[in-house]
C-alpha cells in the first residue's frame, strides 16, 4: 500500500514520516479524523463479507469499519460510526440492511466489544448489543435476516444466538453447550436456517425447535482437525452446503443427511471461508490463498490453486451469472466462472518505495524495479503512473 491508510489496525510507517515533514496532508476518509488511501483503490481493508438485495446494489464489509458501495461500475465508502472490524452483512432491502463485528482485543465486559450497526437508506448507526447472562460482550462473526422481522447474530464465542426482540438484542439459549461457538448463519424462512461452526457444529432452527444436526468430530476441538466450519450456504432448503479450515464441503439433502461432497485435509487443500452458486450442480467454494473450487453435482474440481497471500473471504453471486470476491487488502474481483477479473485498483503492490518531493508533486520509486515497473506522481489530487524509460536507483 502506498499512501494514506486509515486508522486501523496497521499504519505505513512512510506515511506518518511524510505527513511529519508535511510532504502530505491527511485528507478526510470515511470519518473525519481519519486519512484515505490512495492505493490501494477504493481502500486497503481486508473485506470480510458482502450482500446484495437485488443484484444491482452491492455491500461490502470489512475491517476498521468499512462498508463499501458498489453499483456494478463504481465504488463509493460509506461513513460508519466505527472503527472496529466488520465480519458479517445482511438485510432485507436497501433501507434495511445490519452489519456486526467488534474488536477481539476489548474486554469481555465492555459494551464496546461488540458492535451492531443498521442502515435505514440514509445513514448507518450503531445499534446496542447485547449481554449474556454474565454480562458479557462478544464480537460477532455474522448477521442473517429471516424475512419475518427478527435479526440473527452469531459469535464464535457462544452457541447461544443473539437476536432482535421489539427492536431490542437478546441471545437466545439454543441448547447446544460448547467453549466455542458459530462462524455463520444462513437460512431460508423465519422458521428454517442454519449455524455453522466450530467443532464441526451444524445448528438447524425448523419450526422453532433447535437441532444440533451433526458434528464431524466427537472428540477435542482443536485447529489441527478438519471440524472448523468456516460458511453455511445453500441456493435452496434443500440443498445446504457447508465448508471449513481443511477445505472439506458437507451437502445437505432434503432427507435431511449430511453428505460428504469433499473431506479435503489441512495439510494439502487451502481453508474455505464462502459459498455461492446458483444450483445444487452449479456451486463455488472461495478461500485462502487464491484457492477457488467448483461442484457440478457429480465431481469436485480445483480451478485456481492456493498460492498467494491474498485471502478470498467472501463469494457472492452478481445476479446475472457471474460472481464477485471480496478479498484481503480490500481487493475486489469479478468472476465469471472461468476467469477472476481485478475491479479495485492496487497499482503495485509488494514493493519497497522510495519517496521524494519535487514541484508540488510526490514521486515514488521501487527500490528495484523490474522490467515494465513505472514510476507514481501524486500532484494532490491523483495518482499517475509513469513509465520511466530507465531503472531507478
Amino acid at each position: 500500500m502506498i499512501l494514506f491508510f486509515r486508522r486501523i489496525r496497521v499504519l505505513a510507517v512512510s506515511v506518518l514520516m511524510m505527513a511529519a515533514f508535511g510532504f502530505i496532508q491527511p485528507v478526510c476518509g470515511q470519518n473525519a479524523d481519519h486519512m484515505m488511501f490512495l492505493n490501494p483503490l477504493p481502500v486497503g481493508n481486508t473485506i470480510n463479507d458482502a450482500w446484495s438485495p437485488d443484484g444491482d446494489n452491492f455491500y461490502f464489509a470489512g475491517d476498521g469499519g468499512t462498508i463499501i458501495f458498489f453499483d456494478g461500475s463504481d465504488f463509493t465508502i460509506m461513513p460508519t460510526p466505527t472503527d472496529h472490524a466488520l465480519y458479517g452483512i445482511h438485510g432485507t432491502s436497501i433501507n434495511d440492511i445490519w452489519a456486526v463485528g467488534g474488536n477481539y482485543y476489548s474486554e469481555v465486559q465492555a459494551a464496546g466489544r461488540s458492535v451492531i450497526l443498521h442502515y435505514d437508506g440514509s445513514e448507518w448507526t450503531a445499534q446496542t448489543p447485547p449481554a449474556d447472562t454474565w454480562d458479557q460482550y462478544f464480537v460477532f462473526s455474522d448477521v442473517w435476516c429471516d424475512g419475518g422481522g427478527t435479526i440473527w447474530a452469531v459469535t464464535r464465542s457462544t452457541t447461544a444466538i443473539a437476536r432482535t426482540v421489539g427492536g431490542a438484542w437478546e441471545y437466545v439459549d439454543t441448547g447446544v453447550y460448547s467453549d466455542y461457538g458459530f462462524h455463520a448463519v444462513y437460512g431460508f424462512s423465519a422458521t428454517d436456517f442454519y449455524a455453522a461452526g466450530e467443532c464441526g457444529h451444524i445448528l438447524h432452527y425448523d419450526n422453532g425447535d433447535w437441532s444440533l444436526e451433526r458434528e464431524e468430530e466427537d472428540g477435542g476441538c482443536d485447529f489441527s482437525s478438519n471440524d472448523l466450519l468456516y460458511d453455511v450456504w445453500g441456493p435452496d432448503a434443500d440443498n445446504v452446503f457447508v465448508t471449513g479450515n481443511a477445505s472439506q464441503v458437507l451437502n445437505r439433502k432434503s432427507d435431511g443427511a449430511w453428505e460428504t461432497v469433499y473431506s479435503g485435509s489441512i495439510f494439502y487443500d487451502a481453508s474455505k471461508y464462502s459459498i455461492s452458486g446458483s444450483s445444487e450442480t452449479n456451486m463455488y467454494f472461495a478461500g485462502a490463498g487464491g484457492e477457488l473450487d467448483h461442484w457440478n453435482g457429480s465431481t469436485y474440481t480445483r480451478l485456481f490453486d492456493s498460492g498467494s497471500d491474498n485471502s478470498q473471504n467472501i463469494i457472492v453471486s452478481d445476479g446475472i451469472g457471474g460472481y464477485y470476491i471480496g478479498m484481503d487488502y480490500g481487493k475486489i474481483s469479478g468472476f465469471d466462472g472461468a476467469e477472476r477479473t481485478p475491479l479495485t485498483v492496487d497499482i503495485a503492490s509488494g514493493k519497497n518505495w522510495q519517496f521524494a518531493q519535487r514541484a508540488q508533486r510526490i514521486w515514488l520509486c521501487p527500490g528495484e524495479m523490474d522490467t515494465g515497473d513505472k514510476i507514481y506522481a501524486w500532484n494532490g489530487s491523483k495518482l499517475s503512473a509513469i513509465d520511466p524509460g530507465w531503472i531507478c536507483s
